[in-house]
């Protein structure tokens, strides 16, 4: 069985490895996916302990189409009774960038048309709608020509860990954060230093990887639980086996951020988290922040000044980061995201490596500066 996973643009080869280490065959890196051949047991595990996947899909059926008449046509033709039944309830999401279809919805509703249109000519009854918890889910993407169809065995995006405390307004995604974490190459023994850390997304992930605690602990819904052939034993023993390996490693983790109320987010974040209780978590300006540990990986996200006017006061903010990370951080290895290319030539520090990641819309640069 062919399986296709989502990630964010820049962790691909971060998800390769890990599809690699869960037992993935095949593997074939994709723009923003790693595809790979196994079981349905893999399709759970990705599920559960992928900390970089968004979204693991099991394709289905593919075709061509230029207008709105071959579109339904085709799809009604293929077999959807190998899939649904008539008393089944179904749910499509659908992604479009087509000049021959320009409206996502529209086409999702086609697509619905064809799918019960179908059944009513097979069977002389139809599936029903469920938006809240379908039986199936459908993931149509269509690109110029190029119909894909899917069924999509995640539900929320997989950055949902479950463990958000709402409050802060811009939050750094889970899975981003945890490819940050892993594309740093942090080896889980030296000391982990966030010290612009907002709501603490990066120290728990951080935590999370250093603990063996699978990304998924918190969740509790996955749409592959609605399938009719979920296998709940199976689904059980992965979940035991997975904590199994959950260790205590009291490594090092200090998080600060200057802002009280990202600070107490984090505090009841990790609070509620229990291996994260042992993260050190201040509240000061980082140029007051005293003791970072010699040989400490260093990843923080800054502000990137994305208002208008914010330009001298980031250019000011990036020269501080630089002065603070040459005189207190001797030994250690700072890694620093931004789309902020202007003011991040204010570090005054050279990148010895540099990836583009997004962070959502934005194009970023992780910037990798060895601090001798």
């Amino acid at each position: 069985m062919r399986i296709i996973v989502k990630t964010m643009q820049g962790l691909e080869e971060v998800l390769a490895e890990e599809l690699k280490d869960l037992g993935g065959k095949d593997i074939q890196i994709l723009r923003r996916a790693v595809s790979c051949d196994g079981d349905y047991e893999l399709v759970y595990k990705i599920n559960y302990l992928s900390r970089v996947a968004i979204r693991v899909l099991i394709p289905i059926v593919k075709f061509y189409a230029r207008n709105e008449k071959d579109f339904y046509y085709r799809a009604m033709d293929y077999k959807w009774v190998q899939h649904l039944s008539s008393s089944n309830t179904f749910a499509i999401s659908s992604t479009v960038n087509s000049s021959y279809f320009t409206h996502s919805h529209y086409v999702a509703l086609k697509l619905k048309d064809a799918i019960c249109d179908h059944f009513r000519k097979k069977m002389g009854r139809r599936p029903s709608i469920d938006t809240e918890q379908p039986d199936l889910k459908f993931d149509l993407q269509i690109s110029g020509d190029n119909v894909n169809i899917s069924i999509d065995s995640t539900g929320d995006s997989l950055h949902q860990r479950g463990y958000r405390i709402q409050g802060h307004q811009a939050p750094l995604n889970e899975v981003l954060a945890a490819g940050m974490v892993l594309l740093s190459g942090w080896n889980k023994k030296s000391p982990f230093v966030d010290f612009m850390c907002g709501s603490g997304t990066l120290p728990l992930e951080a935590s999370m990887i250093a603990n063996n605690i699978p990304a998924g602990i918190r969740r509790t819904n996955y749409a592959f639980k609605h399938w009719p052939n979920f296998d709940n034993g199976l689904w059980r023993r992965i979940q035991k086996e997975a904590k199994s390996k959950i260790i205590e490693n009291d490594i090092q983790i200090m998080a600060n951020d200057i802002d009280p109320e990202a600070k107490e987010i984090a505090r009841q974040t990790f609070l509620s988290f229990n291996f994260a209780r042992n993260i050190e978590l201040s509240n000061v300006d980082f140029k007051e922040l005293e003791g970072i540990p010699e040989g400490s990986t260093i990843v923080i996200n800054p502000p990137y000044g994305e208002r208008i006017g914010e330009e001298d006061d980031m250019d000011l903010l990036y020269q501080e980061i630089g002065d603070y990370l040459k005189q207190n951080c001797k030994g250690s290895t700072a890694w620093i995201i931004s789309s902020n290319f202007e003011a991040m030539k204010k570090i005054g520090l050279k990148a010895s490596k540099k990836l583009v990641l997004f962070n959502g819309p934005l194009e970023c640069k992780f910037h990798r500066i060895d601090l001798f």
